[in-house]
């Protein structure tokens, strides 16, 4: 898919000219594909509601002469009416009425139908987004920054969906109703049918060199915009080493530096934006300045033939001015439809990996090249309660993403029954680990939602008794409650009700294999016997495989 105004030298400079990515692509043919009798109705009443607001004029003229000696040339129009709508003002009346609800009708269900076209495919388009982006690998994830991008995507959304509203489907409809007027004129007026042909040639060119001119200002206004955002969230994800290290004033001059350069990038675009806009608007008087200059070199008679030419391209400015600047939404939909396709990595799809086969939930860990703490390899093998070593090299829960396939690294080669995880599709994996750690959040409005894999009603009873079997030991007004508040990601939770909440969800969903992460570092003592005769029944007929510093005994 390549800009169709813009060289291929630009594009491929710019990294512009990759591939849409498929699952983008298929969203979009299939969209297109769909909605194809909706996006034709749009485009013919574009072109009514165009013929409308040429006529409508007309008729205002019309229905004068019908009051006062006046006799407007474009009156013409209506000449294959009958004389007793023509000729008498009052009926005459009552049809510009019906015109005028008519355009109304016209441009409210135009109008509304556009806007649930596009919003319905910018909507189709975030879901594919969030849906990709819950399933990167970690790594991939964290070194690309990519999950950031979820926080400002809307802009981008937007420019797609102008492009797809004003750079398609009105561009369509205003080109159509122009190249019917076009016809018309060069059919009526045969001796301007060369001066019609460099009319659009012009306004071809316009279209170009706007395409040209705004994807380079605008590729470097957003390339400033994007390194002063991505400074600010470092600095200030890093504010208490700055101010540690009294850092203040050499990081403000670095802001202020990418500040004045963003702001100079964006002045320099708009600037440019100004100028092609207002082109844009001059573009209609040449046209119609070159038709009065051409009215000078003909016959008198032609002249009066020419009138009402001139008032049907007064009457049609708004599309020739639509029209001229299609650039501006054809180049800003088109950067933006690029980094939308660029922050989906083209090696996310899992094609080519195998689903994992539970056995026994066999655990091998095998290092390569440098050995940490002197271990060659680690097995676990059969139900039961395991300790995973601390290892001074890898923090805990990098070793997490290992074992859970959401990450892979090149010196550690773990396999689960025998299968290798990079091989492996890690949902299917996952379906058979559930994991209790710290750096695992709970989500939800109350306790419920945070516990229960499935938010269904049904699923309540099992929740509660396994709420009420952790608490047994607790005075009743201690207890936490289903429909309890728990806050932004447990905010209004102890650390200790939260780790006992993430106990609960683990036993809750009777996986054959859990991960618990420092089980004893936060959990208070009145929660401690009941999690523990949990996790020795659970031992029983599942693999416990704790990360802990210093082995305890459940």
């Amino acid at each position: 898919m390549t800009h169709p105004f813009l060289p291929k030298s630009i594009l491929l400079k710019s990294g512009s000219l990759n591939k849409v990515h498929p699952q983008i692509k298929a969203y979009l043919i299939t969209f297109l594909k769909r909605n194809f009798p909706v996006f034709t109705v749009i485009l013919g009443l574009s072109l009514i509601s165009q013929i409308l607001a040429v006529v409508l004029p007309i008729s205002i003229g019309k229905f004068l002469s019908l009051l006062l000696p006046y006799k407007p040339y474009r009156a013409q129009i209506f000449s294959g009416l009958p004389e007793s709508i023509t000729n008498h003002a009052p009926r005459f009346l009552i049809l510009f009425a019906c015109l005028v609800l008519l355009k109304v009708l016209l441009d409210w269900v135009k109008y509304y139908q556009s806007e649930k076209l596009t919003s319905r495919s910018i909507f189709g388009l975030q879901e594919i987004l969030f849906r990709v982006q819950l399933r990167l690998p970690i790594g991939l994830y964290e070194e690309k920054g990519t999950g950031k991008y979820l926080l400002r995507w809307s802009g981008d959304l937007q420019s797609v969906k102008s492009l797809i509203s004003k750079g398609i489907i009105q561009f369509l409809g205003d080109l159509f109703f122009l190249s019917l007027l076009f016809a018309w004129i060069g059919w009526n007026f045969p001796m301007l049918a060369f001066d019609l042909l460099a009319m659009a040639l012009m306004i071809a060119i316009h279209i170009s060199l706007s395409c040209l001119t705004l994807y380079w200002s605008s590729t470097h206004k957003r390339n400033a915009k994007s390194s002063l955002i991505k400074f600010t969230s470092e600095r200030l994800h890093n504010v208490s080493m700055i101010q540690a290290l009294n850092r203040q004033i050499p990081e403000q001059k670095r802001f202020h530096k990418r500040l004045e350069n963003a702001l100079n990038k964006h002045l320099k675009h708009q600037f440019l934006n100004g100028l092609l806009r207002s082109i844009s608007t001059g573009i209609y008087f040449i046209v119609v300045l070159w038709f009065m200059l051409r009215s000078l070199q003909l016959a008198e008679s032609v002249e009066m033939e020419l009138l009402p030419l001139f008032f049907l391209l007064i009457s049609s400015s708004s599309p020739i001015k639509r029209l001229s600047k299609a650039g501006i939404f054809w180049v800003n939909g088109w950067i933006s439809l690029s980094k939308l396709n660029k922050i989906i990595p083209e090696n996310t799809s899992t094609s080519g990996k195998v689903s994992y086969q539970y056995q026994e939930g066999k655990l091998e860990v095998n290092f390569e090249g440098e050995k940490p703490g002197q271990l060659d390899s680690l097995k676990f093998q059969g139900n039961g309660i395991f300790y995973f070593p601390k290892i001074k090299e890898m923090n805990e829960r990098f070793i997490l993403q290992l074992l859970l396939a959401q990450r892979q690294h090149e010196a550690v080669k773990i396999s689960w029954d025998e299968q290798d995880t990079q091989a492996l599709e890690g949902t299917s994996l996952r379906k058979k680990i559930t994991v209790v750690s710290v750096n695992h959040a709970l989500m939800g409005r109350n306790v419920f939602e945070a516990i229960s894999y499935s938010r269904k009603a049904s699923k309540k009873k099992k929740a509660q008794a396994m709420l009420d079997l952790l608490q047994e030991e607790l005075p009743p007004k201690e207890r936490l409650r289903l429909d309890s508040k728990i806050g932004e990601y447990g905010s209004l939770l102890s650390p200790g009700q939260k780790q006992l909440l993430r106990f609960a969800r683990a036993f809750l969903s009777r996986k054959p294999i859990l991960l618990i992460h420092e089980p004893n570092g936060l959990i208070e003592e009145k929660w401690t016997p009941k999690v523990r005769e949990q996790i020795q029944t659970l031992s029983q007929k599942a693999k416990l495989i704790v990360f802990q510093a210093h082995p305890t005994s459940f």
